[in-house]
């Protein structure tokens, strides 16, 4: 658990099928935090990397994804941390839709603020921030963690 308040965001393309993952960062033109294809295989929960036993196949990923995530930073305010995802994203918003109907997938944002000592944050979606979740169709989740 958190010493003190942090939040986290980040936006998700999500593709339901077996696009590339290094495509999607090529076109998009930022470095994604994590890029998961639904080709690779998925970890056996109960074991390890080492621990994976040879003849558990794991399957696929149910879809593959490309997330863009800030770090945690200590605060009460999520402007703060949306602030620092905008700047990443605002400039590339078209490419983004693009890319989006290009390769039938679709966007979502994620916010994960983990609560310290009852210091709740304020979750205020600042006009900038809904206008992209808006332009990319994207909802967005909260994860409130205590």
């Amino acid at each position: 658990m958190a010493r003190e308040t942090r939040i986290m965001a980040g936006l998700v393309l999500t593709f339901d099928n077996y696009t590339d993952m290094e495509l999607i960062t090529k076109e998009v033109g930022l470095d994604p935090t994590r890029v998961r294809n639904k080709r690779d295989a998925r970890r056996n929960p109960f074991y390890g990397r080492e621990d994976v036993p040879d003849d558990w196949s794991g399957g696929e990923y149910l879809e593959g994804s490309w997330d863009l995530y800030t770090n945690y930073i200590c605060t009460l305010d999520l402007r703060d941390v949306s602030a620092v995802l905008l700047e990443k994203i605002k400039p590339r918003v078209d490419t983004i839709k693009v890319v989006l109907e290009k390769y039938d997938g679709k966007a979502g944002f994620y916010v994960v603020p983990e609560i310290a000592r009852n210091n709740i944050p304020s979750l205020l979606f600042d006009e900038d921030f809904i206008k992209i979740a808006a332009a990319l169709k994207a909802p967005i989740e909260v994860d409130m963690y205590f």
